[in-house]
């Protein structure tokens, strides 16, 4: 990589082109190492944006760099729910916009908020779900299979959930999904709960006190329980109050059951009703059915299919009656108390009246009437009457009511119901989806709207004293309170004639319920403690279930009695049919043909002669095509051909003759009578005859069309028979006398079980068996298999079918630890991995598929990672579509934060391209900004080290509150230096006015790194145009700046000087002694020598001091390399143009070579970077020794492969690494005292090995 320009900034830097830039270049490459790298060139790049307001943290989840996504906020704390300024939107809004899921569960697990709305007002998850409609469009109905969800206090046991425990989130009730019950309405009531199936059936629980629960007893039950009474009936409505419940049954009939405290269950007679009974309808109800209802704790209000409306219970002026005496009713003070009997509302009883919903509270009675566009409300003894179609505009679908006042002077028993007495408050929902709200106290609708001006399509809702609970049609549940309503925000004021009157608001605040996102009916108890909700199932319009292989047991058993035929490696009894001998195996015989042969003659003989059984008709060939049937209950269509070929059937007469005389051995002799329907002559004559066989074809058409046609005719389908063919396998335990090989497992248990079925089903014991090893004579086998899994093995072997019936026997799992479904799954999983282990292939593919079908939200994750960990393919991608349609929920549900986040981003790229509208989101890579090539990777250790990333920045922190000095430009300390070597080129710099520098003198303060400036007036540069001031005030232009960690005084930049004069003058003397060779040699160390020599690294390197004494008085002196500067990196040369010294020094001594001349090679200078000549660099070695005949091709390409590998370490070395070694330098030749010792040499460096003969070990002392 080239070297990337660092960027002028400090620590507090909002540079748009640093945010610009760095966007631009997250676009072109997912290489987190990159942009890692990239992102360390600006110190404050936590904090920089563009001019949308996009940080880089927003970027990267935008474009799926979940690394950078993690690197921002572990190590430079990047604000994680910041927001833009275009959208509103976080970090965590981008990653789900563009299907970023590893990214998006990254920021989760660090904190992100996922309630924060965008200017849309939209949080991320109400995005996710957003989406999936988009891309989905499904809208669920009640005859989809729904599962049911509840959550709550459960104080009264009416969750169903099997316990009397707390549920603060929804979850199933594990009821309805074990039985395969499908519920479509719940009715909550204080006590108890009451839900009803799609079939009909009704079930309950909670308290039955009082016979609430319609059991015939009084007994708690904290599980759903059907109600017996009602098996026989199909119930099509349900409601319960506080203490009742009611039944609507198809017929039009109403049940009742409880107790009877206020006469609400329409039987006059009676205190309570275990078991529900039809309600008393009196003369007037006989005989009309019950289309509708509703219930309430004191009365019920039924509606007939002629549209009569009739109430019952208490009357405290809520059952649309007049407060006066009735004769069938019992008085307190001469006012109507109960109406025991269910009695017409004579306000209602007009001709043609329509009546399409009726709903109750405790203290009032709505009944709408669509045809008028009006509702009825009957309270304190008065009707009224509310048009709403003028305000709400469209009809009502449903209509729910709290509140009103009770007249407790009806009975002094009764005065505690004045307490109830509230407001009546009206919630309706329309067929556009809007609520639309009515208050007693403000007598006018107002349309229902949201905080955070949210908006949404709503299909249902529930309500309750505290507020409401509704679901979208998205499938998103809320609950919204009443407590912290606004008022009205627009007075219905009276508009013109042709504008509509401005509705008034009222906003409620609104919640988002979490795990329930596929609801479709909502429902909650009247003081919203308990709730339950139907969501359609997680696999509803999936389509990507694994696919069934075809069993193969058919297969492999005609392999087997191939093999078995031809080879007879393995066989147990021989089969002679006149002239021919057939070797198979017992029990194969005895399981599919018990009829012909005899149990207790297969154990005594090894050979059977079928001639005395069969008839002397019976084809020769043919018996071939019954050995098949026994083995694979099928005959290829190649077998019959030849069979038919031998046997001469060449024409229909002979044909019809020698299936008449098959049948007889077939059928009767062998025992197959489910064929017998195949050998109807009536179907085969007529099928012959569709068959017909030309006499004009040629012997091979005319076998080819008989063979076509018996073939057929085993085959049950083009039968119209109601007898069904028996399923191909056999039977195991059977026939236990035939045993021959016992498989001990590692638990000292065994199975007992057949040879010819192991090596016919399986490689494994086939090479085992057949092949020469122990087993093969033996009848015992050790496996190091678990026993219930080797069972379930075997039993694949003989029927090609999982069958896990048996693992469940004697398991109790309302006490156990684990459920049916994780018992089942976790021996699957280990089944999956025996089969692949033994290469069954089969056994593989129907684990996936019973796997599938055990997925859920608990477990999908978990059945995800091990399909992708033993690669099952099917499996896998039926997990990433179940998971990119749950999403949601299992965000919600935390389920996704312990996969591994390196196989979501196989679920991201999946996610994308599932849905369409999220693959054509994408960010187009821009053109213009920085160059992938450009950039200086950091080594890949450093990247995640804290003292690394923030230990410059904080030193510079400390320094820019302390003395306030503006940081020198970074990006030009390279050029400065430049400047500094070639003092020629002064920049033009005029400083008009006065600046007063007070320099401090002590210069063994090697904590100092700038020099303090101290202005009294402000400065004015002047400049040539166009030519920037590269130098910073204060400072001489020729003087080098120290960068933080470095140690320099002016004596050494003196000093420096002098060295580099010398070393000039002695390169001009070394090339004219040597000019061709060593101009070679010195261009190439030029070009590489500027890298550092190698990484610090305290295991591997260490410091050394090396002496050297010069030969002779004349040898040339020390050359010293000018240093690497902190702030600058080396410039590698690209490696397509770079050539090896040693094919420099090849070519000069051929040169030397052809001119017969004797030439000495000098020895190499080496400078204060370079090692000694008793231990040269690996890279760079140029002792004359390693250059002498004796050197061998492969050495040399060795020391090429090492100073490659040495030159790629030199190229990343990191610039603190570079600091340390310079500090460490610069006090050891202080502590030597370098410049003050002329009789030797002092080489100070940095080496891969010490040499303790030629180093010494550094000393000094430490602070």
């Amino acid at each position: 990589m080239k070297q990337y320009e660092i960027k002028t900034c400090g620590p507090k830097c909002r540079s748009h082109k640093h945010a610009i830039e760095i966007i631009n270049l997250m676009t072109k490459t997912n290489d987190a190492h990159i942009l890692i790298s990239a992102l360390l060139q600006c110190w404050n790049c936590q904090k920089i944006q563009d001019n949308f307001g996009r940080n880089l943290l927003h970027m990267a989840a935008s474009c799926g760099r979940r690394e950078v996504c993690e690197w921002l906020i572990d190590m430079k704390k990047t604000d994680l729910n910041l927001k833009t300024f275009e959208n509103g939107w976080t970090a965590a809004h981008c990653a789900c916009f563009y299907g970023n899921i590893d990214s998006l569960i990254a920021l989760i697990k660090r904190g992100a908020n996922l309630t924060k709305n965008d200017y849309d007002h939209l949080t991320p998850i109400e995005g996710l779900n957003l989406d999936k409609w988009i891309a989905t469009r499904y809208q669920a109905d009640l005859n989809d299979d729904l599962d049911v969800y509840s959550w709550g206090s459960n104080e009264n046991y009416n969750l169903g959930v099997g316990h009397e425990l707390k549920k603060p989130n929804a979850e199933m009730v594990e009821f309805f999904k074990k039985t395969n019950i499908t519920i479509t309405q719940i009715e909550m009531g204080k006590f108890h709960s009451v839900f009803l199936s799609k079939t009909g059936e009704v079930f309950t629980c909670g308290f039955g006190i009082d016979g609430r629960l319609g059991h015939d007893n009084e007994q708690t039950l904290v599980s759903p329980k059907q109600v017996e009474a009602l098996k026989n009936e199909k119930i099509i409505q349900v409601d319960a109050s506080r203490n009742n419940t009611y039944f609507l049954s198809s017929e039009g009939v109403l049940y009742s059951c409880g107790t009877n405290e206020f006469k609400q269950l329409g039987q006059p007679s009676v205190n309570k009703i275990l078991v529900p009974k039809p309600i008393s309808g009196g003369k007037k109800l006989k005989g009309k059915p019950i289309k509708q209802f509703a219930c309430s704790r004191f009365h019920v209000v039924v509606v007939t299919t002629s549209n009569e409306v009739y109430t019952f219970g208490l009357n405290a002026g809520q059952l649309g009656h007049p407060n006066e005496t009735v004769a069938n009713a019992i008085s307190y003070n001469n006012t109507i108390c109960y109406v025991s009997e269910p009695r017409l509302i004579t306000h209602l009883n007009e001709p043609d009246i329509d009546i399409s919903l009726v709903a109750c509270s405790d203290g009032s009675t709505l009944c709408l009437q669509p045809s008028k566009n009006l509702l009825h409300i009957f309270n304190d003894y008065k009707p009224r009457r509310l048009y709403y179609m003028k305000e709400v505009g469209s009809p009502f679908t449903k209509l729910k009511v709290i509140g009103g006042k009770l007249d407790h002077s009806v009975n002094p028993d009764l005065k505690w119901i004045q307490d109830l007495a509230n407001p009546i408050t009206i919630v309706g929902l329309t067929e556009k989806n809007y609520l639309y709200i009515w208050r007693e106290q403000e007598n006018c609708w107002k349309n229902l709207t949201w905080s955070k001006n949210k908006s949404f399509k709503i299909i249902d809702f529930d309500l309750n004293n505290q507020g409401i609970i509704f679901c979208t049609n998205h499938g998103s549940c809320y609950r919204a309170d009443f407590k912290n309503y606004k008022k009205m925000t627009s007075s219905p004021t009276s508009l013109k004639d042709d504008v509509k009157p401005s509705l008034p608001t009222e906003t409620l605040d609104v919640f988002r319920i979490p795990l329930v996102n596929r609801g479709v009916r909502v429902f909650c108890d009247l003081k919203a403690n308990n709730f339950t909700a139907l969501q359609y199932h997680p696999n509803t319009t999936m389509h990507m279930y694994p696919m069934e292989m075809k069993s193969i047991l058919r297969n492999d058993m005609k392999l087997f009695l191939d093999e078995s035929l031809l080879n007879r490696d393995f066989y147990d009894i021989e089969l002679k049919f006149r002239d021919r001998i057939f070797y198979v195996h017992k029990f194969i015989l005895l399981t599919r043909c018990p009829k012909l042969f005899n149990k207790q003659d297969l154990i005594v003989k090894n050979r059977i002669d079928l001639d005395q059984n069969i008839s002397a008709k019976f084809p020769n060939n043919a018996i071939e095509i019954i050995i098949n049937f026994i083995y694979t209950n099928e005959c290829p269509k190649e077998v019959i051909k030849k069979i038919l070929k031998s046997c001469k059937i060449l024409n229909e007469t002979s044909f019809i003759k020698f299936i008449n005389d098959f049948k007889e051995t077939f059928i009767d002799k062998f025992g197959f009578s489910e064929f017998k329907a195949c050998f109807d002559p009536s179907n085969y004559t007529k099928i012959l005859r569709e068959l017909h066989v030309n006499s004009k074809d040629s012997n091979d058409e005319k076998l080819e069309v008989m063979s076509d046609f018996l073939y057929k005719m085993f085959d049950f389908k083009i039968y119209k028979s109601n007898t069904k063919r028996k399923a191909f396998k056999f039977p195991r335990e059977s026939y236990q006398e035939f045993y021959d090989c016992k498989i001990i497992l590692n638990n000292e248990q065994s199975i007992d079980c057949h040879k010819c079925i192991l090596i016919a089903r399986s490689d494994f014991f086939r090479n085992m068996l057949l092949g020469s090893w122990l087993e093969s004579n033996s009848a015992v086998i050790s496996l190091p298999f678990d026993a219930d899994l080797m069972q379930i093995f075997i039993d694949y072997l003989y029927s090609d079918e999982i069958l896990l019936d048996f693992i469940h026997a004697g398991t109790n799992y309302t006490t156990s630890l684990k459920s049916k479904s994780e018992k089942e799954i976790e021996i699957l999983f280990n089944l999956y991995v025996l089969s692949d282990q033994l290469l069954m292939e089969r056994l593989k593919n129907l684990c996936e598929f019973k796997l599938a079908n055990l997925v859920s939200l608990k477990n999908v994750a978990e059945i995800f990672e091990f399909s992708v960990e033993y690669d099952a393919k099917q499996l896998k991608d039926f997990c990433m579509e179940f998971m990119s349609l749950n999403l949601t929920t299992l965000i919600d549900s935390k389920q996704l934060e312990n996969v591994n986040l390196n196989r979501l981003a196989d679920l991201s790229s999946f996610y994308k391209k599932y849905f369409s509208v999220i693959e054509s989101r994408m960010i187009t890579p821009y053109s213009d900004g920085l160059d992938v090539d450009k950039i200086d990777l950091v080594p890949s250790d450093l990247i995640f080290d804290k003292n690394f990333v923030d230990g410059n920045l904080n030193e510079i922190e400390e320094q820019w509150s302390r003395s306030k000095k503006i940081i020198p430009n970074r990006s030009d300390n390279k050029k400065e230096l430049e400047n500094f070597e070639s003092p020629k080129e002064e920049p033009n710099v005029q400083i008009e006015q006065n600046i007063e520098i007070e320099e401090e003198n002590n210069k063994n303060d090697e904590s100092l790194k700038w020099e303090k400036v101290k202005k009294k007036k402000t400065r004015k540069i002047s400049t040539k145009e166009n030519e920037p001031s590269k130098t910073p005030v204060g400072l001489n232009p020729y003087q080098k700046p120290s960068p933080p960690g470095a140690f320099f005084n002016q004596n050494d930049l003196n000093k420096f000087n002098e060295e580099k004069k010398r070393n000039e003058n002695q390169k001009k003397q070394e090339k004219e002694e040597w000019p061709s060779l060593l101009n070679a040699i010195e261009s190439k160390v030029d070009r590489e020598i500027k890298l550092p020599k190698s990484k610090l690294n305290k295991e591997s390197k260490a410091c050394s001091v090396v002496l050297n004494t010069p030969k002779s008085p004349n040898e040339p002196k020390v050359k010293e390399e000018n240093k690497l500067t902190w702030g600058t990196t080396p410039t590698p040369t690209s490696s397509s143009s770079t050539f090896s010294l040693m094919d420099i020094i090849n070519e000069e001594m051929k040169k030397v070579n052809l001119n017969k001349k004797e030439v000495k090679i000098p020895e190499i200078v080496k400078s204060p970077i370079q090692t000694n000549k008793t231990e040269q660099p690996k890279g760079w070695n140029l002792n004359q020794n390693n250059f002498t005949e004796k050197s061998s091709f492969s050495q040399i390409i060795e020391m090429e492969q090492k100073s490659k590998e040495q030159y790629n370490k030199l190229k990343n070395r990191p610039l603190n690494s570079i600091q340390l070694e310079e500090k460490a330098i610069q006090d050891l030749k202080m502590l030597y005292q370098v410049d003050q010792i002329t009789d030797i040499t002092i080489t100070i460096e940095l080496i891969d090995e010490v040499d303790t003969k030629s180093c010494l070990a550094p000393i000094w002392k430490k602070n």
